[in-house]
């Protein structure tokens, strides 16, 4: 198991080393905040209206119903995964971010 980590470690390390010489990373981080940013403040943005909407209609069932983890958090890791898919960045990448989005949809069962 340790070796496993030294692998991967060593995997992401010559990945991200490579990915800064250029400055392509630059512009293509620049691109992935821009759109995360964007996808986070509509889905705040959303959340938002929603508690205020059930708040206005002084419906109580409905705003305990309302749960930032679920409304904002885990759409936003589901939208970042597609976009980074996307944008083609390496095979550790892509199998570092599914697997917290895994660990993150298990926490919040487990959690809940």
């Amino acid at each position: 198991m340790i070796v496993l980590v030294r692998v991967i470690g060593v995997i992401a390390g010559k990945e991200i080393r490579s990915f800064f010489v250029s400055p392509i990373a630059y512009v293509s981080l620049t691109g992935f905040l821009l759109v995360s940013g964007w996808f986070f403040f509509n889905l705040l943005f959303r959340f938002d209206h929603l508690v205020t909407l059930y708040s206005g209609l002084q419906n109580s069932q409905g705003l305990q119903s309302l749960n930032l983890n679920e409304q904002v958090i885990a759409p936003l890791l589901h939208n970042l995964a597609i976009v980074l898919l996307i944008m083609g960045l390496g095979d550790a990448s892509k199998i570092f971010i599914i697997a917290l989005i895994l660990f993150y949809q298990v926490l919040v069962v487990v959690r809940d």
